[in-house]
């Protein structure tokens, strides 16, 4: 991925230590409980990452906020997880003002921007976000999630092959009127992945062959056996 990227490696670490320090800041107001200062960290923080004032990025919705950072069909990953992490502490910060609505907003436009990162590789100077993928995900269980979201959590625990992880966010998809039949077409999909895996997996995973099978085949042709005594 680097690579494809036109950007000097030292310009991308400068870039980085940018972030990291303005991140510094928004913590060290929120630690403090000054709440003016820390959301003026946070526009700032948006406002160098986008390059966009601050009102515009929060009107802005996440496909264009992600087409803003992508250069020549290449998306700057440390910018996404850059981003995320400060729309995560806005989702902390508006938490600790008593403004539940916008938290939940802001995390879960985090939790999108960190699973985009994680999904393409991971930000080039950053550690991999899978503890504040978890996290955020805990965090917004009792939440209706936005479709991408929770598509991309799904991609997410398959990703790290968690199985029965990746499972119960397929049965979410599921569950969504407006997502059935494309978590028809991922269900088939997901259990033909699984029946590949060898017993070893399956076992860790909590899964065994002839139960998996013997489901799939229910699924794969409900009512079937209905009939049989």
């Amino acid at each position: 991925m680097p690579s494809n990227v036109s950007l000097t490696e030292d310009y991308l670490v400068r870039q980085i230590n940018i972030y990291l320090a303005a991140i510094g800041r928004i913590l060290g107001f929120k630690t403090a409980y000054m709440y003016l200062e820390a959301k003026q960290a946070i526009d700032e923080a948006l406002e160098e990452i986008f390059g966009l004032p601050a009102n515009l990025v929060r009107e802005m919705d996440d496909p264009a906020l992600l087409n803003a950072v992508t250069y020549a069909g290449v998306m700057n990953l440390d910018k996404i997880q850059a981003a995320a992490e400060v729309f995560r502490l806005e989702g902390e910060l508006a938490e600790m003002r008593g403004q539940p609505g916008q938290a939940i907003f802001s995390f879960q436009r985090a939790l999108n921007f960190f699973l985009d990162a994680a999904l393409n590789g991971g930000a080039w100077n950053l550690p991999f976000p899978e503890e504040q993928i978890q996290m955020l995900a805990r965090r917004l269980s009792g939440e209706k999630l936005e479709p991408e979201i929770l598509y991309g959590l799904y991609l997410f625990a398959r990703q790290q092959g968690l199985w029965k992880l990746a499972e119960e966010w397929l049965q979410r998809m599921e569950a969504e009127p407006d997502l059935q039949e494309e978590a028809g077409r991922l269900r088939q999909e997901f259990s033909a992945d699984l029946l590949r895996q060898p017993d070893e997996t399956l076992a860790k995973a909590g899964y065994q062959r002839a139960d998996l099978q013997e489901r799939i085949a229910a699924e794969t042709h409900p009512g079937e056996n209905s009939g049989e005594s």
